[in-house]
Parts: C-alpha cells; structure tokens; sequence
C-alpha cells in the first residue's frame, strides 16, 4: 500500500501505530473519531481498534486485520502487511499520541 509521506499521513499512521502498541493511548484522545483521519482506511482502522476494545477483544495484527476483513470486507492482501508496518513503527504511545493527534488535526508538525 502506498501512502503520501506528508506530516499529516505520517501522523495518522503514528496514532493507529501508538493504538497497536498500546491501546491505553486511547485514553489521551477520547475524542478522535474515525472521521478525523484524512485516509479512508486509517479510520477503518481507528474505528476497529475502538470496536475490539469495547467488545474487550485483543488489539494486535491479526485481530485487526480479521474484524477488518470481516465486517468492512476488505479483502486487499496488502492490508496485513501494511498494518504489520504500522505496528512496527518506533513511538512511545503514552507520550506521543497525543502530539500526533494534534498534528492530525492542526496540520503542524515540529
């Protein structure tokens, strides 16, 4: 999967990456919504990372890439792989998911 490389995608990419790691990131943005990533696919993510942790289901990989192939039927095989990336991407999630929420959603990047 190719994605820009601009300050906003990276972001985006670095929440979904802090969710992965640690889902209690989720607690330092409880108002993101699925809507607020610009990529279609990053907020499918996002909105199944919320899903299984209500449902009290494992956040990792596979969990995310079966509900994603299961219930918004995406059948890319490129998804694994892409979401395997995400989740090995350096961040610390406590610390930094809120920074990049706030990139996301202001467009800066220092």
């Amino acid at each position: 999967m190719n994605f820009e490389s601009d300050r906003l995608t990276k972001a985006e990419q670095r929440v979904i990456a802090c969710l992965l790691q640690d889902t209690r990131a989720l607690m330092h943005c409880p108002n993101l919504m699925p809507n607020d990533f610009r990529h279609g696919l990053h907020g499918s993510i996002f909105a199944t990372i919320r899903a299984l942790i209500k449902d009290g289901q494992p956040v990792n990989v596979p969990s995310v890439h079966a509900y994603l192939c299961k219930w918004w039927r995406l059948t890319d095989a490129g998804i694994a792989a892409y979401l395997e990336a995400l989740g090995d991407i350096k961040v610390r999630p406590l610390r930094e998911v809120g920074y990049f929420v706030a990139t996301m959603r202001d467009g800066k990047w220092s």
